[in-house]
């Protein structure tokens, strides 16, 4: 140890008869230590408050108190060692790390004791430190698992839940102190990603996406089972799918646009009125298609992207001119996508005879010239607005029987006809024309749905016209003009509906 200078900071709480001749037994070779001696306990205890001392050095005992025990904190990073006049018992003073008799002080011996009872003081505080750091680590670590949106399950090697977050238990549909300890309840396998059906209580299934880690649980191999609701992303993919239907069933001929008129997506009866296949179309600018006149008004609606709607004579080599009409709609993007529009084209025969709109028939009754549409598709809904506006009809809409009855309560003087969806949210069609049949008897009502079964098994419905989706122009039309004067007859029946393979809600 000689040439080291004060690695160590340390303080003699000595008595004043003893403090002469023990203050000489100090260690200090090489000034491996700087010494402060004190000879009270209010002096000790402003060196130890002071900071950066390494070792306490006390007579053992002292009158008028115990300075290790009571004047030293335990937590403190300094070591603690009783010197004594004569040698040490095998038990150490209270709150003394070690203990030293005034003998050995001034020794080799009694200064590596002092040495390795300071590092361990050093090691034990350092140690302190790390156990605080992980048990903060592992408090926000659970903090975190237990806000995770994600079900998330630790199972042993024969199923057992050995833990489970709030959002895994409310997903299993159980309280986590019921799960903890008991059986999971369903085959899982380790590195797999799956859909499975979970099972709850009640009998409620929950789709769920299942991702399966290993990981370790106090010293031993555990599976962590995590836990996603799939439900949305069920409904959404129904959705689509039963809009991929609708759009391949459609009449009318329809293409998607980017803002600048680059076509990304059409139907099979756009690539037909075109006369292309659908990989000649699709990359292609829509003004391409257009005859010349029209291009400079539908340019600008593309571009803009404003709405624009109009009657278009399209040119046919040795054939009478087609004629259609034009419309162009934007779409609202998603976040950070680009823009887009919809355009529908529909073919109005060869004379063009039908560009002229036909007036509504007139109304059942001297002050009834509204229409009420209710759809909870908002799609549908406003796609069967602007056709029966185009007719001349005025349209009010609504998104389910409850607001339907709204608008009835408040326009119903004015409605000459309802033009209602079966299957809704919060109050359906049949609850609907119920309502309709006690308050407002004279009230014609015209059904429309692409799920049949709910009109035929029901009598009181089957009195009442039903459209079966999915329709097209012409059958909307007739089937409005014959309920909003009074036909009692099914407009489409469903023996014979156009056939489709999943026919919108």
């Amino acid at each position: 140890m000689a040439g080291e200078t004060s690695r160590y900071r340390a303080v003699l709480l000595v008595s004043r008869p003893r403090r002469r001749l023990w203050g000489d037994c100090l260690p200090l070779q090489g000034g491996l230590f700087q010494w402060e001696v004190v000879g009270s306990l209010r002096a000790l205890v402003r060196a130890v408050d002071a900071g950066g001392l390494d070792l306490v050095l006390a007579q053992v005992p002292w009158i008028g108190g115990d300075p290790l025990s009571d004047l030293v904190p335990p937590d403190a990073p300094v070591a603690r060692v009783a010197l004594l006049a004569d040698e040490p018992s095998a038990e150490l003073p209270p709150g003394a790390d070690a203990a030293l008799s005034i003998a050995e002080l001034s020794t080799r011996l009694g200064t590596e004791l002092l040495c390795g009872v300071i590092e361990q003081a050093r090691l034990q505080q350092a140690l302190r430190r790390r156990v605080a750091q992980v048990a903060l680590s592992e408090a926000r670590l659970r903090a975190l698992v237990d806000l995770h949106t994600d079900g998330l399950v630790l199972i042993d090697e024969t199923g057992v839940v050995l833990y489970v977050n709030p959002a895994g238990a409310a997903l299993l549909g159980r309280r986590e102190v019921d799960l903890v300890g008991s059986k999971l309840g369903f085959p899982v396998v380790g590195g797999a990603i799956t859909e499975v059906d979970l099972l709850r209580p009640d009998g409620a299934p929950v789709p769920a996406e299942l991702r399966v880690t290993e990981s370790t649980w106090d010293g031993r191999t555990v599976q962590l089972v995590a836990l996603r609701d799939i439900t949305r992303q069920r409904l959404d993919q129904d959705l689509l799918r039963r809009q991929a239907a609708a759009l391949a069933a459609a009449a009318e001929a329809i293409l998607v646009t980017a803002t600048g008129g680059r076509v990304v997506e059409l139907n099979p009866a756009a690539a037909r009125l075109f006369g292309l296949p659908r990989e000649r179309l699709l990359g292609r600018q829509f003004s391409e298609l257009l005859p010349t006149a029209q291009v400079g008004a539908v340019l600008a609606a593309l571009r803009s992207g404003h709405g624009w709607a109009g009657l278009v004579s399209w040119p046919r080599p040795g054939q009478p001119p087609l004629a259609v009409r034009l419309s162009i709609s934007p779409l609202t993007p998603a976040e950070g996508a680009e823009g887009s529009c919809v355009v529908i084209v529909h073919d109005l025969g060869d004379s063009g005879s039908s560009f002229a709109s036909a007036a509504p028939p007139a109304p059942p009754g001297p002050t009834a010239r509204a229409l009420l549409v209710v759809d909870d598709e908002a799609a549908v809904r406003h796609s069967l607005a602007r056709l029966l506006r185009h007719q001349g009809y005025e349209v009010l809409l609504a998104a389910n029987g409850a607001e339907a009855q709204e608008v009835v309560r408040r326009e119903g003087a004015r409605l000459g006809l309802v033009l209602t969806d079966l299957l809704m949210p919060l109050l359906d069609g049949a609850a609907l024309v119920r309502w309709l049949r006690s308050e407002h008897p004279q009230l014609p009502v015209l059904l429309m749905s692409g799920y049949p079964d709910a009109w035929q098994r029901d009598p009181a419905l089957q009195a009442m016209p039903l459209l079966r989706k999915p329709f097209d122009e012409a059958a909307l039309l007739r089937a409005v003009t014959a309920a909003w004067r009074g036909d009692p007859s099914p407009a489409t029946p469903p023996t014979a509906s156009r056939p489709s393979s999943e026919p919108p809600s």
